[in-house]
């Protein structure tokens, strides 16, 4: 439950971060508009910029987002993991390679007698 305020607040990012972004641009785009003269050229170009950019940081935070979760899903895991057969193995760390170092994990007693 832990996690659930943060994906909330990561996810509310998307929309500032696209408003502030354009809303930046085009308040720039304003001023430079009315201090040369030239409306409503700086203003169009300031909403390509702050569009592009907010464009840009959404993408970075959905990015973020979904690291995070991939990240989250293999902490939760049982550790297991897939070898280079393509075989799952759940960490016991028995991988078929070296036989056990306990004799009686793999059925012997022990015992060198013929």
């Amino acid at each position: 439950m832990k996690g659930i305020p943060v994906k909330i607040l990561r996810g509310s990012l998307i929309g500032l971060e696209l408003g502030a972004s354009v809303g930046i641009g085009i308040g720039l785009g304003i001023y430079l508009d009315h201090w040369l003269n030239t409306s409503p050229w700086f203003s169009l170009v300031g909403l390509l910029v702050g569009l592009s950019a907010g464009i840009r940081n959404v993408m970075l935070v959905v990015r973020d987002m979904d690291d995070a979760s991939h990240h989250t899903e293999n902490d939760q895991t049982d550790h297991a993991h897939v070898t280079d057969s393509g075989q799952h193995d759940s960490g016991s760390g028995d991988h078929g390679e070296n036989p056990p170092d306990n004799p009686a994990e793999n059925g012997d007693s022990g015992d060198e007698r013929p």
